[in-house]
């Protein structure tokens, strides 16, 4: 009898436990959460399948686990039960495979068939396409040791044999992971899934409330998979609000999938009316820069773009198409989402789901790729996107507004005349004729000059036209330090874009001298100097200030080309408070630069002006040594960069070598750094004082390449540490700088010869205005020289009956008529007579 007892309640045993691989009766639902940990997130995962062991299965409930952890050879699976878990080694599974994850849903269809079905990838999540490694798609299940992931395809892939599997829809795709919820991931399964749960945010790295949304499950199997996703949502938005997970900003919504075919025609009729409105393309763009957005900018809320797009635009169509889509979104019967909320203020204006605005240039990158998703297929929105960058009509744009005043000084002065050069730019992809562009002016403090209207016959698609000879005077009653404001009016057909211009009006700058100090704040602890050096070595000049009178023009640099310019950047920025293509456009005229600083050749190693210009290779960013040899014509100029009275902040003078034509004049002295009367310590603590030399130990460079010359010195000139001597090689530096007016004669004959010899129409035009500056430049040396008791070099306008040289013989002679004075009367009347 107890044998018999003892078979019989061995065989109830056998009925009623049920092992891991073992198939059982249907039940009501099984959960499957494919829990890929095999990466960071191992330990969260363990403590998701905690949660899960506060609810277990039941008589109506199945939760299954697929848990992959970090490292290798470590899958499980795992059936819930409350308080434990039957857990079955399974060796290593690559849980980015998307097949990998069919396995395991068919396992669970055969050992645990339920009515319905819940499938949760858990992992990292990215929306549709990532950049993780190289240039995968965004997605899901980043398995590390294999180093795959599931794309957005492969989950439709994925679905749809799921589907074919068990004969019918999933009920649940959950996404525990971030980013998830985009139209793009649930168009892609909707056919084959019935509702889906996700997050339009980052999820924390706690994830769902396994125990908080399973446990009303548990007590009640009858609910419907609407409810189930509502629960879910409801119990993961109060975990994050002061729950069970604490407080973080989430987002969460529930989608349901058989709403989305027809809610894709309302989409593409909001759609279209965007993409058929291309000249509001601006105003789209800043409604996209206010929508909400996540975690990647790129992925923005739907519903929040349509309430940014309203409040941009007075268009009735499209404001009537955007509360459509939003309802069709959110709040009505037909609506996709079925449930869903936020917490925290910044995704405040999270609604549910997301879709992909990017950039011009991630869309560039991806638009393939997007196009061939299901969502690319089946909606517009790859076309506004395409039509927000490259539109199929002309959509105009003020791209710039340069200003040439009068005295070309840079500066707008009252009674100047002001030119308005616009930039006109087309971004849609067809050509804009017929467009007029027109100039006003607010107030009495500047009037139009010739009714200010330019016409551009045709702005092509994706290019730009400028307008000229927009013209307006400042009145000379104007006061100074006055901002005068013009508008912009670009008319094309009916339309019209408009961009204002602030004009401040100021006083002209009086250029008084042969040469130009540049520096970025004259009241700052270095330009003093400068100013001193050049007091002391009697060398009159201007001074450009920058922090007071702006930004330096072209036009002004150009007035120095009979004299020199002195630039100092002390700062690894300063360099940057002259425009490298304006010293470019002044050296190619004829300039003479001196340039000075401790991190030029570190800032701009790698520009045309540094390498074609300066003629310098940089080496290295400091040499530890503060000692330097004169060379060449700085011979028996030893320097001393530190100490002394000079500014002591030289802690990475520059190491460089020459270029062709340029000439080594300065270099560190190795032995420098051991001279027993130097001492570092005023000097930054990061000052390496034993780095030594790396290639030719260059510290300062001359070049004279016949049309411009440099002097460049790879530390800041303000160190140098004795006022003596800071004096003593500024009088060198003019010495090697100072322009020769035979030099500029020659130069300029050369310049005829080449616009003599060409008959190519581009390049005869540059050689002109070469030539016109040159003539401007000869006579500026020749006035110089005369106004300096030195008629000598008159003889070589003597030498040549050119058309250049009778332009400079004539108008130099009409100068001298004009403006001779008493006290120079005999030389201007030497000077005459040596022009007749």
């Amino acid at each position: 009898m107890k044998k018999i007892t003892s078979i019989f309640l061995l065989m109830a045993f056998v009925c009623f436990f049920v092992f891991p691989g073992t198939a059982e009766a249907q039940k009501k639902w099984t959960i499957m959460v494919f829990l890929n940990g095999d990466n960071n997130l191992d330990s969260a995962g363990n403590n998701d399948v905690e949660e899960m062991m506060k609810v277990g299965s039941n008589d109506q409930l199945d939760i299954i686990v697929l848990q992959d952890h970090a490292g290798s050879n470590n899958t499980e699976r795992h059936y819930i039960k409350k308080g434990s878990k039957d857990t079955e080694k399974v060796g290593e599974i690559d849980m980015g495979n998307w097949q990998e994850a069919l396995n395991f849903f068919k396992w669970g269809v055969q050992n645990h068939p339920a009515d319905h079905y819940v499938f949760d990838i858990w992992n990292h999540g990215a929306g549709w396409e990532k950049k993780a490694r190289g240039e995968m798609f965004k997605g899901i299940s980043y398995d590390d040791d294999s180093g795959n992931h599931m794309t957005t395809p492969h989950l439709g892939l994925l679905a749809k044999a799921m589907k074919e599997h068990i004969g019918r829809n999933v009920d649940i795709i959950g996404y525990d992971a971030c980013l998830m919820a985009m139209m793009e991931v649930a168009y892609e399964t909707k056919d084959y899934t019935d509702y889906a749960v996700f997050s339009e945010e980052t999820e924390p790295g706690d994830g769902w409330p396994y125990d908080d949304w399973l446990t009303p499950l548990a007590a009640n199997p009858d609910m419907s998979p609407a409810d189930v996703c509502k629960k879910l949502t409801e119990t993961y938005l109060a975990s994050y609000n002061g729950g069970s997970q604490g407080t973080s900003k989430v987002t969460f919504s529930a989608l349901d999938m058989s709403k989305l075919d027809g809610f894709i025609p309302v989409l593409n009729d909001f759609t279209n009316a965007l993409i058929q409105n291309a000249s509001l393309n601006d105003a789209f763009k800043t409604a996209m820069g206010a929508t909400q957005s996540f975690a990647y900018a790129q992925c923005k809320d739907l519903i929040d773009f349509a309430r940014q797009v309203k409040g941009k635009v007075t268009s009735s169509d499209i404001m009537s198409k955007a509360d459509q889509l939003i309802a069709g979104v959110k709040g009505s019967s037909n609506s996709i989402i079925i449930a869903g909320g936020n917490t925290g203020s910044n995704v405040a204006n999270a609604e549910g789901i997301s879709i992909y605005m990017p950039s011009k240039s991630q869309y560039d990158s991806k638009k393939n790729e997007y196009r061939a998703l299901k969502f690319g297929i089946a909606s517009k929105w790859a076309d506004f996107i395409e039509g927000l960058y490259y539109p199929n009509v002309p959509v105009l744009s003020v791209k710039t507004i340069d200003i040439v005043d009068e005295n070309n000084d840079g500066k707008v002065s009252p009674g100047e005349l002001v030119e308005f050069k616009v930039t006109v730019a087309n971004e849609g992809t067809k050509p804009g004729s017929g467009i007029k562009v027109k100039l006003t002016v607010e107030g009495m403090n500047a009037s139009i000059e010739s009714f200010g209207e330019a016409n551009i016959s045709e702005v092509p698609g994706m290019g730009e036209a400028k307008a000229e000879g927009l013209k307006a005077r400042i009145s000379t009653t104007c006061p100074s330090s006055t901002s005068v404001n013009f508008t912009v009016h670009v008319v094309m057909g009916g339309n019209e874009i408009t961009k204002d211009y602030a004009v401040l009006v100021r006083k002209p700058f009086e250029t008084k001298s042969s040469v130009l100090l540049i520096t970025k704040d004259a009241t700052d602890e270095f330009s003093k100097f400068y100013t001193k050096a050049l007091t002391d070595a009697g060398i009159g000049y201007d001074l450009w200030d920058v922090a007071f009178e702006g930004k330096i023009s072209s036009g002004l640099l150009k007035k120095y080309v009979g004299g020199m310019v002195f630039f100092n950047a002390p700062g690894t920025s300063d360099i940057d408070t002259v425009s490298q293509d304006d010293l470019i456009n002044y050296l190619s005229v004829g300039g003479s630069l001196f340039i000075t600083g401790q991190d030029i050749g570190y800032k701009i190693k790698d520009t045309k002006f540094y390498t074609d210009y300066i003629h310098a290779k940089y080496i290295q960013d400091n040499t530890g040594i503060f000692n330097l040899q004169g060379l060449d014509t700085f011979n028996g100029t030893d320097l001393i960069i530190a100490n002394g009275d000079g500014a002591n902040n030289q802690k990475w003078p520059d190491e460089i070598d020459v270029v062709a034509p340029a000439k080594a004049i300065l270099k560190y002295n190795p032995a420098g750094k051991d001279d027993p009367h130097f001492t570092i310590d005023q000097l930054s603590e990061h000052a390496d004082t034993t780095k030594g030399l790396n290639a030719s130990g260059t510290a300062g460079l001359y070049v004279t390449t016949g049309v411009y010359k440099i002097v460049y010195f790879a530390f800041g000139f303000e160190a140098i540490n004795s006022a003596q001597s800071r004096t003593a090689v500024l009088g060198k530096v003019k010495s090697l700088l100072y322009p020769k007016t035979d030099e500029k004669v020659l130069f300029m004959l050369s310049v005829e010869k080449k616009l003599s010899s060409t008959r190519n129409a581009g390049k005869s035009s540059i050689l002109r205005n070469e030539l016109e500056q040159m003539i401007e430049i000869v006579e500026t040396c020749m006035l110089r020289d005369i106004n300096a008791g030195n008629t000598d070099t008159i003889t070589l306008l003597n030498q040549s009956d050119s058309a250049a040289i009778r332009t400079v013989r004539d108008n130099l002679r009409q100068n001298l008529k004009n403006s001779r004075s008493m006290e120079n009367h005999s030389t201007y009347a030497k000077a005459l007579t040596l022009l007749k």
